[in-house]
């Protein structure tokens, strides 16, 4: 400890040592004439050094990506291939490859963990698919059917008979005569059928022949025709008609 300077009542200046401060109560204390050093960091002892606290670093979780399903994809593939086979038969072209769209997806799915939705529309491409085009096929079919029927009977409803006429001639009865197209299309395969009677109108026997097969009777053209059926004495009568084929 450094010496202070004094001043006593006097004026007179002297020193005096820290021990005799306390016996001397009418000195006074003029001041510390230097002051202590700051410490610097490097005289700091290591253990009153801020030690660096370990930070734990918890990352944010980024927003969870949708999990991309297959499945609804090949349901729409089948919904719309079954739409289209439904307003027509020829969108099969484009049905087709959203049938085998939907199976192919129907396996992705599968392979990517959504087992139960795969499962599912791998039983519908093969059940509703194929029961979807029969049904319109064959629909189809019968309608094109009743389209050809309905013409048929179109057609033969504008042909006529002329100058028709049955008679027996050797061994052999014979109907002749000349059928003519009063319609406005061509008739093909037009089929002629005569029935020969006895007097109590019992058949006994049937002739047929095409007037026309290919070859086309125009609108407004006649054909002749001549049927040919081996006698019987009793046939007495007969009756002819246009035979559907």
């Amino acid at each position: 400890m450094r010496a202070l300077r004094t001043v006593d009542r006097t004026g007179n200046l002297g020193d005096i040592s820290p021990g005799l401060l306390n016996p001397i109560k009418s000195t006074t204390i003029l001041g510390i004439m230097e002051t202590l050093p700051t410490p610097s960091p490097r005289d700091t002892p290591p253990s009153e050094v801020a030690r660096a606290v370990p930070v734990e670093v918890i990352p944010v979780p980024a927003s969870p990506k949708k999990d991309w399903n297959p499945s609804v994809w090949s349901f729409l593939c089948l919904l719309l291939g079954v739409v289209l086979l439904l307003v027509s038969p020829g969108f099969v072209i484009f049905s087709g490859p959203l049938f085998l769209a939907c199976f192919i997806l129907s396996i992705i799915a599968m392979a990517m963990h959504h087992v139960l939705s795969g499962v599912l529309m791998m039983i519908l491409v093969f059940t509703v698919a194929p029961l979807c085009t029969i049904v319109v096929f064959t629909n189809a079919a019968a309608t094109g059917m009743k389209k050809v029927e309905e013409e048929k009977h179109a057609t033969l409803a504008s042909l006529s008979f002329e100058e028709v006429k049955g008679y027996r001639d050797g061994g052999y009865m014979y109907l002749k005569g000349r059928v003519r197209n009063n319609g406005t299309s061509a008739a093909n395969f037009v089929k002629v059928e005569v029935d020969w009677l006895d007097k109590n109108g019992t058949i006994l026997d049937t002739g047929t022949t095409f007037v026309v097969g290919l070859d086309k009777l125009q609108p407004g053209a006649a054909k002749s025709f001549e049927i040919m059926t081996p006698t019987n004495a009793k046939m007495t009568r007969y009756s002819y008609r246009f035979a559907q084929h």
